[in-house]
């Protein structure tokens, strides 16, 4: 929370996990006009009052606020609109805002060579590295037009207004929305109960394009008859969500779709509890992304023109064009096209649902667009296409989680050989199910191992954790393998562990560059292995857990316990969940997740479901552990107390037993080309 000493406030949107906020009025105890800004991080609460431009005028700023996604520098744009002079806006110029330096900042000038006035509208927003504001063509005219400042090379360009847009209004010219990467512009300034339509224009390579979305009949059922909303974002081409523009108790905000023709109120709780009891603004910023430290602070700095960014120039290539082309290339090509430019690598590397199917000893990887969270109508059906499939020598027995586009398999049992003998071993093979490349890993010196998969975010390398299992149960002679540093030399190399504890589950996870695997010493506890130091930490479960499921919950460890056994079923009632907020403290805090009344009608009672993932701290994601016809699984979200059964097509395949099922959300492409 930021303290603001001024009676005026204008905040931007939010710019890669910062804003900047602008205060003007008069000031407690004095008697003058303070017009500044402070550039804020709402995930740590830094704050850094921007310096005054060099000019002798002390009114009529107009700050803007941007972010270089190709130095990934913020910076601020700013002008002067005195009085007289037609209204035009003069003096721009330009502050760069760095992390980590020490100097002073300081603004230079920049040529806009546009004649424009102020349209008197602060608003404006930044996409892809380019801000976005309105101003018109002169104080007496009411024609319109977009100024375009590309913040790498720091020119400015300009498109005006489509004919049908005029005239504009001076006070409010039209909303400023990202539309899915483009600019659009709504010229209507509120959304009311008795509202019909949405029009839109959207700004594609110069011009103008006209989008009308018809409101869903319900929308007037839903929508508050004194509510006055506004358009804050998208969630995809057919849904917009709209916000109050002011605060209500409890606050929410509005989920149209246009193509399912439906609409959802999302109460947010907690926004009662502070304000002086008037109601205040609230700023809605969707996708916000919170910043950590290193925070940055302010230093001049002095560019060249830059050429544009390659996203630009080839963002006009049609989607299934560009991954026919991909498709042709070797894995070598791939790997250097995804350095191309940041589109390429979000279409080479983006995230999605992958199912991993396990018959006997092959598994076939499925590939499937993830859906939305849960709602209260039935989801539609989703289409899961075949992948990529791996044989093996051996029956898998099991398969790690998606770890940075890779996963690990493990296989172990007998083989036929020359059809007549049988063989009893077992391997480890790292697959990458995108490009098909299977890596076998080397064997340690032992037929007892246990190993784990895990990966260090730091050096971007995929590493091996194995051990010896003796009979006891007890595990020793912990020892390394490094994946992906080439030159044929990897080896196993011995790491010390300290605690000579009992591995006596397979449940292990990989989160944030640190293993966890269930152990027991004395006591039940979590082995916490930092895959980039390679030391470990011990750290002691929280109550007397039997068989918990470990999850990922945010970047958490999670231990999650049924209290109806290993398995959630149709007759099951709450869902234990004990997450480790510190390992070096041994903190750990306890959520119960009472299962929604429709649940028992929803699931089949003949089915056995596991607890996959997660899309938020209140919803949950279940999977039957084998295969059925259709194949489905759950959103449960405890919030809503709703319950979403997704059918997932086109996995009718197999021998026509049941095989077994690793449903991985979020799993994240990669095509990098790994090496022993």
């Amino acid at each position: 929370m930021f303290a603001a000493d001024h009676h005026m406030s204008f905040s931007s949107t939010s710019v890669s996990g910062f804003v900047c906020v602008s205060f003007s009025g008069y000031q407690s105890g004095r008697q003058f006009m303070a017009d500044e800004s402070v550039v804020c991080n709402p995930s740590t609460s830094q704050s850094l009052i921007i310096p005054r431009m060099k000019t002798m005028k002390r009114t009529g700023r107009i700050r803007f606020f941007g972010y270089d996604h190709v130095e990934k520098h913020h910076k601020i744009l700013a002008m002067i609109r005195p009085p007289g002079h037609d209204g035009r806006t003069v003096d721009h110029q330009v502050l760069t805002l760095l992390g980590g330096g020490t100097e002073k900042a300081t603004w230079r000038m920049a040529e806009c060579g546009i004649p424009c006035a102020s349209s008197r509208d602060r608003q404006s927003l930044c996409i892809n590295g380019v801000f976005y504001y309105i101003e018109l063509v002169s104080d007496w005219s009411l024609d319109g037009m977009i100024i375009c400042f590309d913040v790498t090379s720091e020119k400015f360009s300009s498109v005006k207004f489509a004919r049908d847009l005029y005239p504009v209004r001076r006070d409010y010219p039209g909303r400023l929305l990202d539309f899915n990467g483009k600019l659009a512009l709504v010229p209507s300034d509120s959304l009311r109960d008795t509202s019909k339509c949405i029009v839109m224009w959207v700004l594609q390579d110069s011009e103008w394009s006209k989008l009308v979305y018809i409101l869903p009949p319900m929308w007037k059922a839903v929508v508050g008859p004194k509510e006055c909303l506004e358009i804050v974002g998208v969630t995809g081409p057919n849904e917009f969500v709209m916000s109050p523009i002011y605060s209500s108790d409890p606050f929410h905000v509005y989920y149209c779709d246009f193509e399912k023709g439906t609409v959802k109120r999302v109460v947010i709780q907690g926004m009662g509890a502070f304000g002086s009891g008037r109601r205040y603004y609230v700023r809605t910023c969707l996708n916000h992304v919170p910043q950590s430290p290193p925070k940055p602070t302010m230093k001049s700095q002095d560019r060249e023109t830059s050429s544009l960014d390659t996203d630009q120039q080839h963002s006009s290539l049609p989607m299934d064009l560009m991954m026919d082309i991909f498709s042709r290339l070797s894995l070598k090509s791939i790997a250097i096209c995804r350095c191309v430019s940041k589109q390429w690598g979000s279409v080479l590397g983006h995230s999605g649902l992958r199912l991993a199917c396990v018959e006997d000893n092959k598994v076939i990887f499925l590939s499937s667009p993830q859906p939305q969270s849960s709602s209260p109508t039935p989801s539609p059906p989703v289409a899961a296409d075949y992948h990529m499939s791996f044989s093996f020598d051996h029956p898998v027995q099991d398969i790690s989680t998606s770890l940075n586009g890779f996963v690990c398999v493990y296989s172990s049992g007998c083989r036929s050989v020359n059809a007549k003998k049988s063989m009893e071993g077992e391997e480890l093979v790292i697959c990458n199910p995108s490009t098909g490349q299977s890596l076998t890993v080397p064997r340690m010196n032992s037929s007892r191992m246990t190993r784990f998969f895990g990966y260090d975010t730091i050096e971007k390398l995929h590493k091996v954790l194995g051990m010896i299992w003796l009979q006891d149960d007890r595990t020793v002679d912990h020892q390394v393998l490094t994946l992906g540093v080439g030159g044929g030399g990897t080896t196993w190399r011995t790491t010390g562990c300290g605690v000579p504890c009992s591995t006596w589950q397979r449940q292990n996870i990989c989160i944030n560059g640190v293993i966890y695997y269930v152990g027991r010493e004395c006591d039940q506890m979590i082995v916490c292995f930092d895959v980039r130091s390679e030391k470990y930490i011990f750290v002691k479960f929280p109550d007397m857990i039997f068989w918990p499921v470990v999850l990922d919950f945010y970047g958490k460890l999670a231990l999650v316990v049924l209290v109806s056994g290993i398995a959630l079923t149709a007759t099951s009632e709450s869902i234990v969940m004990w997450v480790l907020q510190d390992p070096g403290r041994c903190t750990w805090s306890k959520r119960v997740y009472i299962l929604p009344p429709m649940w028992k009608d929803v699931v089949d009672p003949r089915e056995h479901l596991e607890i996959v993932g997660g899309t938020g701290p209140d919803e949950l994601v279940m999977s039957p552990r084998y295969s059925s016809q259709p194949f489905h699984f759950y959103y449960c979200n405890f919030l809503k107390e709703t319950v979403t059964r997704v059918v997932i097509q086109g996995m009718a395949f197999g021998t026509g037993r049941r095989y077994s099922i690793h449903t991985y959300l979020n799993h994240v492409e990669d095509v990098k080309r790994m090496e022993l």
